[in-house]
C-alpha cells in the first residue's frame, strides 16, 4: 500500500473511531455502557490518531526521498497522487540496466 493510500485509510479510520468514541461518551453519560467500554473506545480512538500521524510522517518521508532521488531541493512543494491506470509496458532486465547506466546522474553531470 502506498504512503498516500495509508494516509487516506488512516484518516477514514480516525474519523470512524472519533464518531464511535463520541457515541460511547453519550451512552456512558446516560448510563448505557460502563466506564471500561468508554475507555476501550477512547483507546481505539487514540490508536487511530497515532496511526494517522505515523502515516502522515511516512508520506512526508516518501516525498523527501523522492525529491532527493530526483535531485530537487527538499523545499520543493510537490503533490503526489496515485496513477489512475498502470502501464503494461514490459522492460527486459538488460534494457533496464542499459537505460540506468545511460541515465545515471553521474554520467549526465559530465
Amino acid at each position: 500500500m502506498s504512503a498516500i493510500a495509508q494516509v487516506e485509510s488512516a484518516a477514514q479510520n480516525l474519523a470512524n473511531n472519533d464518531t464511535l468514541y463520541k457515541i460511547s461518551e453519550g451512552r456512558f453519560n446516560v448510563g448505557k455502557i460502563g466506564e471500561n467500554d468508554l475507555l476501550q473506545s477512547e483507546l481505539a480512538y487514540l490508536n487511530a490518531q497515532t496511526k494517522y500521524e505515523n502515516a502522515k510522517v511516512t508520506e512526508q518521508q516518501s516525498k523527501q526521498t523522492l525529491l532527493a532521488a530526483l535531485g530537487l531541493p527538499l523545499t520543493t512543494n510537490i503533490s503526489l497522487r496515485e496513477p489512475s491506470e498502470t502501464s503494461s509496458m514490459r522492460v527486459t532486465p538488460a534494457e533496464a540496466l542499459a537505460r540506468a547506466l545511460n541515465n545515471r546522474s553521474d554520467i549526465l553531470n559530465f
